[in-house]
């Protein structure tokens, strides 16, 4: 029934699998929920307090009336199929019992977004199988630990036992039903939920439309930047050019391998001038030529090959916002999808989904690709979705956590799938 809003998991795969290679449910219940992102953080915020029950957080100092049930309304109407995080745990443990998982034999490994508002369903999930949690993931709940997590991940993996990962965005519902959006602790104001989602969401629509981007380059601008970015980084000295040991150095970056001859002909195709050197407009004119059309260099050239792809990936990372330029990135290919959600006044509803169907793909890829670091006859559960965060306060009226099934799978330690709940309902 969850699924039948892109036809199937299978087709989500599909998409997802597609648009992992270009860039780099079925439900086990009903209803789910959250709590987000400030306005100026770039993914989301929240905590915990009080005893209560599982998944309550409470808020203060907030001017919002609380009305859970207009809250409810919307969660049913834009995510159709969430339950309480109580209900998902519930849920979890007796369609995973027949496969082996019980308290102290599961570790559970997360990769959910980085605001403190996703740490409640962890706490839920250690506390149910009373193992710790181990964090996968980062902005957006995009798995950025990647294989080398997961490899570490499974070494911890209890004698005998198995492990579940449950991987996702979140979304903000705030008290008057608004998607996007969610009070906050000691705010009377609330804020962007998933607030990294939402820069993203931007980014993307800037791109799509051909304007300059707060995370990048516009498209009719991507090339320009590359070739500036790429020729700035290897002239050492700032002197405006480039001699051979620092075009030898570009080369190193891109793991572009060269023998002497090929070097020296490449060299002498770019310094069109024959002074020893390639200023700026040679290699912009070099670059440009073999991006479009590597045969058109001639020689040694027409083999390296150079894509804006490449150098994109290897060149225009920035160190101090990494994870929020690979969330941008890997929501491009979303694009019209976000801008038809946008017309019909649905952006927010869209995006999570959106966000969901970039990260199935990493998560599929992970888990294969690390399955056989599993010990035994141990099992993987993976449990996707989309976390849905709610107001917390006052306490006569705190909500759950809400949280949206959308895939679960069970693979063996050598990465088959025995079980798929989009088969098995």
């Amino acid at each position: 029934m969850l699924l039948s809003r892109s036809a199937s998991v299978a087709s989500r795969r599909i998409l997802v699998q597609s648009v992992t290679k270009a860039v780099v449910g079925r439900s086990i219940g009903s209803l789910a929920k959250n709590a987000s992102c400030a306005a100026t953080c770039r993914c989301c915020n929240n905590v915990t307090t009080g005893p209560s029950p599982p998944n309550v957080r409470s808020y203060s100092n907030t001017s919002a009336t609380l009305t859970p049930e207009t809250s409810l309304a919307s969660i049913e109407k834009s995510f159709p199929g969430a339950v309480t995080n109580t209900t998902l745990i519930s849920q979890i443990q007796s369609k995973l019992s027949s496969h082996g998982y019980g308290r102290g034999n599961t570790l559970v490994a997360t990769s959910l977004c980085a605001d403190e508002v996703n740490r409640t369903l962890e706490a839920d999930l250690s506390k149910a199988f009373d193992m710790p949690n181990f964090s996968m993931g980062g902005l957006a709940g995009f798995p950025f630990g990647g294989i080398t997590a997961f490899g570490a991940m499974a070494s911890h993996i209890p004698d005998g036992g198995h492990c579940l990962v449950v991987y996702g965005p979140h979304v903000g519902v705030d008290s008057t039903g608004a998607v996007g959006t969610v009070e906050r602790q000691g705010r009377a104001a609330g804020g962007a939920c998933c607030g990294s989602a939402v820069a993203a969401a931007g980014y993307v629509a800037d791109i799509h439309l051909g304007a300059s981007a707060k995370y990048g380059p516009s498209l009719d601008k991507l090339d320009q930047a590359v070739c500036r970015r790429a020729f700035h980084t290897i002239d050492g000295n700032q002197d405006g050019r480039v001699d051979k040991v620092e075009l030898m150095m570009l080369f190193a970056m891109l793991d572009i391998t060269l023998t002497g001859p090929e070097f020296d002909a490449v060299f002498a195709e770019l310094d069109t001038s024959g002074d020893g050197h390639v200023s700026e407009s040679e290699f912009a004119t070099w670059f440009m030529r073999s991006k479009d059309n590597p045969q058109s260099g001639g020689g040694a050239a027409a083999a390296l090959d150079v894509t804006t792809a490449t150098y994109q990936s290897k060149l225009l990372v920035d160190p101090t916002d990494a994870q929020q330029q690979f969330v941008g990135n890997m929501l491009l290919p979303h694009a019209e999808r976000l801008e038809q959600a946008d017309s019909d006044g649905k952006k927010m509803t869209e995006l999570p989904y959106a966000l969901f169907d970039a990260q199935k793909g990493l998560i599929d890829h992970i888990v294969s690709a690390g399955a056989a670091n599993v010990a035994g006859k141990g099992k993987i559960a993976v449990l996707g979705g989309i976390q849905i965060n709610t107001p917390n306060e006052p306490a006569d009226i705190a909500m759950e956590d809400y949280f949206l099934p959308l895939s679960m799978e069970v693979y063996d330690h050598r990465g088959n799938v025995i079980f798929d709940d989009d088969d098995h309902p």
